[in-house]
């Protein structure tokens, strides 16, 4: 059996891709974290508290914008919805949390994940409303 060079070290290869798309997700969510809580201060008030915050709808809101308009049923069975903690909502509830985050917010986020992703300038669509960060 031959072994060819370029298909030696694919489980490493493979293990830096999981590992870099983690540390990128980690670093994302510690930035929507600072930016939430500094343009939508948390207020406490009389009902229950919403099952999805303004941080975790904002990081949803990219990651489904960097995945071409993922599915909000998609992005419900999602392993990001897993990794935030929130695994067992429902796809409405997400998308009930991206329609209420604030613009600002929003805008912030995706103009923060499109300067992690290295480019330039982004075109970004998120709830039908189209803008272009630079």
């Amino acid at each position: 059996m031959a072994k060819y060079g370029f298909n030696e070290h694919w489980r490493a290869r493979d293990r830096a891709y999981r590992e870099l798309n983690e540390a990128l997700l980690e670093r994302f969510f510690i930035v929507i974290t600072a930016l939430s809580e500094r343009l939508c201060p948390r207020r406490k008030g009389p009902g229950r508290p919403p099952k999805i915050g303004a941080k975790e709808a904002a990081f949803l809101a990219a990651v489904r914008e960097h995945h071409h308009q993922m599915p909000y049923r998609e992005l419900a069975s999602s392993r990001y919805v897993k990794w935030l903690g929130i695994a067992g909502v429902h796809y409405t509830v997400i998308q009930k949390a991206i329609d209420r985050l604030p613009k600002r917010l929003l805008d912030e986020a995706m103009r923060a994940f499109a300067g992690m992703m290295g480019s330039k300038e982004a075109d970004c669509v998120a709830d039908a409303t189209c803008f272009r960060h630079r």
